[in-house]
């Protein structure tokens, strides 16, 4: 069968418009090569980046490459790739001062900088100036381009095949490497503050081209995210007041949590959720949420705590908030991702990641201000090492995959399932099965349902772009909800994000190790491998030399 398909060639092809892709994509052209950056939405504005604070956390003043390597495992209880963090540390000051380089304003502070835009959309500051100066370098846009899968074979992966919601015509782009920048996957939750479309695109990609995934399990949920009726869910990170419950108690006072708002939101955001969550499930909530009641101006030190209230000020304003907010947990960062190396090959020729679809980096919680301090590090480390491995790959092609593909977007036409069915149905289950609160017998019940929405999902249904965007996001949903279920199974205890009922304790004589998740033959399959803790284990930290 003949396809008719348009292919564009490159050396190097980023996968993802957020700091991570542009960084990738500048710095490999920068080493000479061919860039072609494909986004989903217009460039740039279906990233979390966009919607970030635009805050990084570094060694900047007093605070040292030592403190914030220890505070990074800590936070991460100790399951972090600790030579990823390490790299991370060191290479951040030069990394992230030099985006001011590319036009990026930062304003410098103890412990870390920030850009300053205009929240709710604060990360425009970044991406828009990095995206001019890609432009500038010759690195070409594919954008409103569905990555449907990487072009692998048995020596690697060439490239990927995408739908153009343009025209809906299949564009396959061959290129001696890949990189994925595509995202986490907490726009898997009913609530979350990510865009729509970040539902782990490329984390099943990776699977399904067989690369491996870890740390699935561990999700990130912030605690002080609106849930104001008719009012969109974003962060609204105010510092400055009380959490209450129905019955007028103070939330904080009642669990003898010493610290306040301004700590718990930046370093504790797991044991914040937690405590609303049960605040709420023992029925003290208002209709799912506790009420944040504002009082005056507080002060917080070092830029993340500054982006927080400056976050939640630019949020009231533009929703024209009160001084008493309803407030509840979003699923806000993913944690796990593509297994990588601290030069972010994925374990396939030709395929590297970086980013948040990057597990490993921020072990089981991340600490405040890392997840763009970690895009700008090894956006610019995938840069490179794609360049450079483009120099010597061998061309390469799958037309099995385009084939495949041609044949399930005829079969959608006469689809009976509808995908906003299925992902609304996985975006339910993931909240009260696998959310802030886990317990086996939920977990297991959840993977029983999703094995019926896999079924469903090759009865799905779309007319036009947008319902084929829709199918193939619904496919994706259905398979990455799958491995966190089963990470989140595996994992008996209780660390960082992860929390399990039935499993309420951190057991580090049993779980040091990481689950794996990988596909074979079609399934999913967990497996398990060591933390190597080089630096950092129990009762005794080495910090590493510079």
């Amino acid at each position: 069968m003949t396809v008719d398909v348009k292919v564009v060639k490159a050396d190097v092809l980023v996968i993802g418009c957020g700091l991570a892709g542009l960084c990738a994509a500048i710095e490999a052209a920068r080493y000479g090569a061919s860039v072609v950056i494909a986004s989903k939405a217009p460039p740039g504005y279906g990233s979390c980046t966009l919607y970030s604070g635009g805050a990084f956390r570094a060694a900047f003043g007093n605070y040292t490459p030592e403190r914030h390597f220890i505070e990074t495992l800590l936070h991460g209880h100790l399951l972090n790739d600790q030579e990823m963090v390490r790299t991370m540390v060191m290479e951040a000051p030069k990394l992230v001062a030099g985006l001011r380089e590319y036009g990026v304003e930062l304003s410098i502070a103890e412990g870390g900088a920030y850009a300053r835009g205009k929240p709710p959309a604060g990360g425009e500051a970044i991406v828009a100036p990095l995206l001019d100066r890609a432009e500038e370098m010759g690195v070409r846009v594919l954008d409103r381009a569905v990555a449907l899968d990487l072009l692998s074979t048995g020596e690697g992966v060439h490239g990927c095949l995408f739908y153009s919601i343009r025209d809906g015509r299949l564009v396959k782009v061959l290129s001696g490497a890949v990189v994925l920048a595509t995202g986490g996957y907490a726009g898997l939750y009913a609530r979350s503050d990510n865009p729509r479309g970040i539902v782990g695109d490329g984390c099943a990609m990776a699977l399904r081209a067989g690369a491996r995934l870890i740390d699935m399990e561990f999700v990130q949920f912030f605690p002080l995210g609106l849930a104001e009726p008719g009012k969109p869910v974003w962060l609204v990170p105010f510092t400055r007041g009380r959490l209450v419950n129905r019955l007028g108690e103070d939330v904080l006072k009642r669990y003898g949590l010493r610290e306040g708002l301004e700590e718990l939101a930046v370093k504790r955001r797991d044991l914040l959720s937690r405590v609303m969550w049960l605040e709420v499930s023992e029925g003290r909530g208002f209709d799912g949420s506790l009420m944040l009641v504002l009082e005056e101006e507080g002060g917080g030190e070092g830029a993340a705590e500054t982006v927080l209230s400056r976050i939640a000020s630019g949020v009231a304003r533009v929703l024209g908030l009160g001084d008493r907010i309803r407030v509840a947990p979003l699923a806000h960062f993913t944690m796990g991702g593509v297994r990588t190396t601290t030069w972010c090959h994925a374990g396939l020729a030709g395929l590297f990641a970086c980013g948040e679809v990057v597990g490993g980096v921020h072990g089981a919680n991340r600490l405040g201000g890392n997840a763009l301090t970690e895009a700008v590090v090894f956006g610019t480390r995938a840069g490179e090492a794609a360049a450079i491995h483009s120099r010597h790959a061998e061309p390469g092609d799958a037309p099995e995959v385009v084939e495949d593909w041609a044949r399930r977007l005829r079969g959608l036409a006469s689809g009976r399932e509808s995908p906003r069915r299925v992902r609304a149905e996985v975006s339910r289950l993931m909240w009260e099965k696998c959310g802030v609160v886990r317990e086996g017998r939920g977990l297991r019940d959840l993977l029983s349902r999703l094995r019926e929405l896999e079924a469903a999902c090759e009865e799905l249904g779309a007319r036009g772009p947008r319902g084929v965007v829709e199918a193939v996001e619904a496919s994706n949903a259905v398979l990455v909800a799958a491995a966190v279920a089963l990470s989140a199974l595996a994992r008996r205890e209780s660390r960082g994000a992860h929390y399990r009922l039935d499993c309420p304790r951190r057991d580090d004589s049993a779980w040091l190790r990481r689950v794996v998740v990988s596909m074979e033959r079609g399934r999913l399959r967990v497996s398990y491998e060591p933390v190597e803790l080089k630096y950092i284990e129990p009762g005794h930290i080495t910090v590493p030399g510079r």
